[in-house]
């Protein structure tokens, strides 16, 4: 599981976007992905979508000063499954 760090004000709602392009063997593509947040409430995970090869999420009301994980898991049309996490700093901006 690859983890990758986003910093992000509290009071911002912003999509994010990770594209698995180059970890995706010729012809596959995503078929299902499924986000989860951190389990204590210091992330809402309002929105998310995925196409062939990338998968978004938009992420609000993190807790000022915490970390906070937003975590994919992707399911491809080969079979394989695989999950990536966005660990957030929430800090004013």
């Amino acid at each position: 599981m690859a983890t990758f760090l986003a910093v992000q004000d509290p009071d911002a709602i912003l999509d994010w976007t990770i594209d698995w392009s180059e970890w995706l063997v010729e012809s596959e593509t995503i078929v299902a992905a499924e986000w989860t947040g951190s389990e204590a409430d210091d992330i809402t995970l309002d929105s998310d979508v995925f196409g062939t090869t990338t998968v978004t999420v938009w992420v609000s009301e993190l807790v000022p000063g915490h970390l906070a994980d937003a975590t994919v898991h992707i399911t491809t049309s080969g079979g394989r499954e695989d999950d990536r996490t966005i660990r957030f700093i929430a800090k004013e901006m």
